[in-house]
């Protein structure tokens, strides 16, 4: 093809043989009207004989059904098997698009649907580089199914982390929040972890503050006149302090509290005991 057509290479027409043949979407089975009559039919043969449970798979019944279908007209056919076939699609779209009322149904289509669009993004990134990612999440709080990522390289991990200073499985775990409770609930979980936050940045400073101190058991950190309080009367300051504000966790903004929690966590903030020559030239 590269030779006979040009204007491409040898993997632009493997591509796209590819692609030709690859169906992502199976028409539904084609129901007609024999189908139907053999559907009602076998359903009245049942109904009358309740001990001789009668399939479709059993020749002689579909036999004899099969001659007295080709002994009907046209008209005759559309008058015995018209409206069992207008049920019988309408509960093929039924079961292609409605709700599911079994909760382990909807968990289990969930379940094999993900695991078959996710065959399909795979092999389509194997022929044609792209990226993809797919998040499923339910809406429901009685659903089964767990929050669902899939995504076909790190770039698209790391940019939803830039974007949304979240990992990629947080993001879906808050997304999923939002789709059961919407705003309200995620606007809890949000301030939730802000209160948690605070707490967990006012609890790692005073322990540091207990370790440094050597010369009485502080109690309290004070940000408030921290010169009277802390250095004039233990000897304690504070070297690199990493924000802007110098107040207590609780007054902070969240991306205030987590710089604070990084910078002690790792070291570069930390209270330092003075030694008597140096507290006294203080």
């Amino acid at each position: 093809m590269e030779t006979t057509f040009g204007g491409h290479k040898v993997n632009y027409y493997f591509r796209l043989i590819l692609q030709n043949v690859l169906h992502l979407k199976k028409p539904p089975r084609k129901i007609s009207l024999w189908n139907a009559y053999v559907s009602k039919e076998l359903r009245r043969i049942n109904d009358e004989e309740p001990e001789k449970t009668v399939r479709v798979s059993s020749s002689e019944i579909i036999k004899g059904l099969g001659e007295t279908w080709a002994s009907m007209t046209a008209e005759e056919q559309e008058a015995v098997a018209g409206e069992e076939l207008k049920k019988l699609k309408e509960r093929q779209e039924g079961r292609r698009q409605g709700v599911h009322n079994v909760t382990l149904n909807a968990f289990n289509d969930t379940r094999a649907t993900l695991a078959s669009v996710v065959s399909q993004l795979e092999e389509c990134h194997g022929r044609t580089e792209n990226e993809f990612v797919l998040l499923a999440v339910r809406s429901k709080h009685d659903d089964y199914n767990p929050p669902y990522v899939f995504y076909t390289g790190d770039r698209i991990a790391n940019f939803v982390e830039i974007v949304t200073k979240n990992t990629i499985q947080d993001f879906a775990v808050k997304l999923e929040a939002y789709c059961i409770s919407g705003v309200d609930g995620v606007a809890r979980t949000a301030q939730q972890e802000t209160l948690e936050l605070k707490h967990k940045v006012k609890e790692l400073i005073l322990q540091k503050l207990q370790e440094t101190c050597t010369r009485t058991t502080v109690v309290k950190m004070f940000y408030v006149n921290f010169e009277d309080h802390m250095t004039l009367k233990y000897g304690i300051i504070i070297k690199n302090w990493p924000i802007k504000r110098f107040a207590a966790p609780g007054k902070l903004s969240r991306v205030e509290l987590e710089v604070l929690l990084s910078a002690w966590t790792n070291g570069s903030t930390a209270f330092i005991e003075l030694n008597n020559e140096d507290w006294t030239a203080w």
